[in-house]
């Protein structure tokens, strides 16, 4: 779980705690001799209809909490004296949740990379300072490692060449992609900053493309790009720049292949952002990723024997 998550999580468990009135409900009574009456039946179909929209990291802490059994009905009126141990427990992990939430999610959050940053001019050697945004980028990740440094680094290329073609077009200040934060869980994840607009373009550029493209199949991603380009806002930026002789059409017909291939090259690889996870299905997180497997974790034997660790070799039949 990547520590954004882990920190989204924690906070909408608390909030939907206190939202539905569960948690006031738990803190103070006790343990409840009466049946349900319509205000608790009321707090318990509103906790459980907002907590069936739980994710899996939101699930994940609601168990690590020990809040889990809040689900059965049973432990929101007379209990059995078997289960008042449950509703205990329960109540004691919802007041811990809560009262400390704030304190885990400072000891385990960085600090913001949204700041304006410093740039330096290298020809006029002077230092100014720009509005910044940062841009998070995430890869997606089979159950054991296998993205490489070489795609990792390609990956980087292909954005900074897009960043690149997005500053020329629309004329913005000269400036290089910044690598902010730096994650890892069930997907990798890293963020980019750069100048504003720009970032804003670009997180754009790679939603408008993963709209078009996201129901066909992966190999026809540039063809798909060609057909409905016209959605694509950089690439109209391209022609409009071509019509007003701001661009030959050699440069322009260079620009929209450097687009094209370095949008195909970050979809192949598995590259996604939280904009485009955020659409309707399927979502990019979910899809596989063709990639060769390096690292086998073999699982400890009976006795206790270290995990043993293969690292495949040229020879390793497993595609790439």
């Amino acid at each position: 779980m990547r520590r954004r998550e882990l920190i989204d999580a924690i906070l909408s468990v608390s909030e939907t705690l206190t939202s539905t009135g569960a948690s006031r409900f738990f803190r103070e009574a006790g343990r409840p001799e009466k049946p349900l009456d319509d205000k608790i039946l009321r707090t318990y179909t509103d906790f459980m209809v907002a907590s069936s929209h739980f994710n899996a990291a939101e699930d994940a802490v609601m168990s690590a909490f020990g809040i889990d059994p809040i689900k059965e009905p049973n432990l929101w009126t007379g209990l059995p004296e078997t289960r008042r141990d449950v509703f205990v427990k329960c109540r004691l992990g919802i007041v811990f949740l809560q009262d400390y939430s704030e304190s885990i999610v400072k000891l385990i959050e960085r600090g913001s990379a949204e700041e304006g940053f410093i740039l330096q001019d290298v020809k006029k050697k002077q230092s100014i300072t720009m509005a910044a945004q940062r841009l998070t980028i995430l890869v997606r990740e089979p159950d054991h490692p296998s993205l490489t440094v070489k795609q990792f680094a390609e990956a980087l290329h292909s954005l900074e060449q897009l960043y690149s073609v997005i500053a020329k077009v629309s004329n913005l200040e000269s400036s290089e992609l910044v690598v902010g934060q730096m994650d890892s869980g069930s997907d990798k994840s890293f963020d980019v900053i750069g100048i504003e607009k720009g970032i804003a373009q670009l997180s754009n550029l790679l939603l408008q493309c993963w709209d078009r493209v996201r129901h066909g199949p992966q190999h026809k991603l540039s063809a798909s790009l060609k057909v409905a380009s016209d959605g694509v806002t950089l690439l109209e930026q391209i022609s409009a720049a071509t019509e007003k002789n701001a661009l030959t059409k050699e440069e322009a017909e260079k620009l929209r292949r450097t687009v094209i291939k370095g949008v195909e090259d970050l979809f192949a690889k598995g590259v996604y952002t939280p904009q485009m996870e955020t659409q309707v299905q399927p979502r990019p997180s979910q899809l596989p990723v063709e990639r060769r497997k390096l690292l086998a974790h073999h699982p400890t034997s009976t006795d206790q024997k270290p995990a043993h660790t293969h690292i495949a070799s040229d020879e390793d039949p497993t595609p790439y």
